[in-house]
């Protein structure tokens, strides 16, 4: 899963908490050129992103995994095992979307962590810094945010 991999080694297993609740896989739409009323947008819950991590994970030991992407054979893998586990209708589109925002999280746990200040929990599998720390970070973007 790209370069992040060096720098939160502990959290390429561990990424899957991060996401809340059960939920239901998709929720109805109140909105035109729906008839069926179901949105198309694929909810992952915990336990998908788990089966997901860990099909990735044992593609990349495989070797199907030559650069900083995945061979199209694991997508498809992760994209059956997801369907057939879960009885949702996964699409392969559902899974480069999602491999992209865990790619994307990981890059912004491994800025962080690289920060002065901040460390890293492995029984947690959490960012860790004192409340200092933690308000001079929060208060810098958001008046870099403000300020835009």
């Amino acid at each position: 899963m790209g370069n992040f991999s060096s720098c939160c080694p502990s959290l390429y297993l561990s990424i899957r908490t991060r996401v809340g609740g059960l939920g239901r896989y998709f929720h109805k739409r109140m909105g035109k050129g729906n008839k069926e009323g179901i949105s198309k947008q694929f909810r992952w819950t915990k336990p998908m992103e788990h089966v997901f991590l860990e099909i990735l994970a044992e593609e990349a030991r495989k070797g199907n995994k030559p650069s900083n992407t995945f061979k199209s054979v694991s997508i498809n893998r992760v994209t059956d095992a997801i369907s057939s586990r879960f009885q949702v209708q996964c699409d392969t589109k559902h899974v480069e979307n999602h491999l992209r925002t865990v790619k994307n999280q990981c890059q912004i746990i491994c800025k962080i962590r690289g920060e002065s200040g901040f460390g890293w929990d492995d029984n947690m599998k959490m960012i860790t810094c004192d409340r200092a720390t933690y308000d001079a970070t929060v208060m810098t973007a958001t008046i870099k945010r403000l300020k835009r």
